[in-house]
């Protein structure tokens, strides 16, 4: 049985308005990989296995989206965040509940919505959205279910350098955000690759990560509060300058 550290705040969400708001004034789970510059998952992914997970440095940037310095403009309203979804964003947001359906209904797993915003208990400008959540045991415990639709072409970036099965640094980075916000002992990602592929990774809660997301995302609202720009990368934040 599925055993939580705690429970998080939850915030019903009134409207979209509503949402954007409570988005603005925490970091959520998609974001906070853009605060780790070095962090990678290298270890194979066990699909439904309960094994610990190793991080090693590469040097590369974890999120592919954005970056420290542009995620402090977008919270201290310097840019703003842009409302025209692409055709990737439209067909994810179609699929995503087909796909999540799907796969609750062949694992006999109960399938819901989640009840609206929630935020850590003890850290407040950390939150989380989650696409969906799901009872997988019939414990009345409903973990994150994160719903990935992936093309063929991106594959290759959910395998290692030998093959093996990985799940994304900023993927594994937003889903243990999302576990330190909700105090669970796990997450699952449910991937359709190729519109014909489907592949279940159930991801256990690794407390050293969780540790490393909660100070980074307090270090980093330390500077939305003072209002001063944290470290600049040239290379990627040209045009947030």
């Amino acid at each position: 049985m599925a055993v939580r550290l705690h429970k998080p705040k939850v915030i019903p969400i009134k409207n979209d308005d509503h949402w954007k708001e409570l988005r603005r004034k925490t970091v959520g789970a998609s974001e906070s990989a853009a605060l780790f510059e070095s962090v990678s998952n290298e270890s194979p992914i066990p699909e439904n296995e309960n094994e610990d997970f190793d991080y090693e440095e590469n040097g590369e940037p974890v999120s592919p989206y954005t970056s420290p310095l542009a995620l402090w403009a977008l919270k201290t309203g310097r840019i703003t965040a842009l409302n025209k979804p692409n055709d990737r964003i439209r067909w994810g947001t179609l699929l995503e509940p087909i796909i999540a359906e799907k796969i609750a209904d062949k694992n006999g797993w109960q399938l819901r919505r989640p009840k609206g915003y929630y935020i850590h208990p003890t850290i407040p400008e950390m939150g989380a959205t989650l696409d969906f959540e799901v009872d997988i045991d019939g414990s009345g415990v409903f973990l994150p279910f994160e719903i990935k639709a992936v093309a063929d072409s991106e594959r290759w970036k959910w395998h290692n350098a030998v093959g093996e099965w990985v799940v994304p640094g900023h993927i594994m980075i937003q889903v243990q955000h999302q576990l330190a916000v909700t105090g669970l002992p796990r997450a699952i990602i449910g991937v359709l690759f190729g519109g014909h592929e489907e592949r279940i990774f159930n991801v256990p809660r690794d407390d050293a990560l969780i540790a490393e997301i909660e100070a980074a995302v307090q270090d980093f609202w330390r500077y939305v509060l003072a209002d001063e720009p944290p470290q600049v990368n040239i290379e990627r934040d040209t045009w947030v300058i």
